[in-house]
């Protein structure tokens, strides 16, 4: 089976990144989070965003039984 380089050097750049931090997903999300801090770049927000002007409609009362 053929091998994609560039596949094979990001597992091995993962394996080692896990190693560092000794495979505790906390404290590798906390390395990249300080990354992230430390970083001029802009942060992205996929939140939802609302149209403008948007406003809830009015809550209705559930019927009697």
């Amino acid at each position: 089976m053929w091998k994609d380089p560039i596949v094979e050097e990001l597992h091995q750049v993962r394996e080692a990144l896990a190693q560092q931090h000794g495979n505790d997903l906390h404290a590798i999300v906390l390395h990249f989070q300080a990354l992230e801090a430390k970083s001029k770049r802009p942060v992205l927000n996929f939140a939802p965003k609302r149209p403008f002007g948007w406003q809830a409609p009015p809550a209705t009362p559930l019927p009697a039984h």
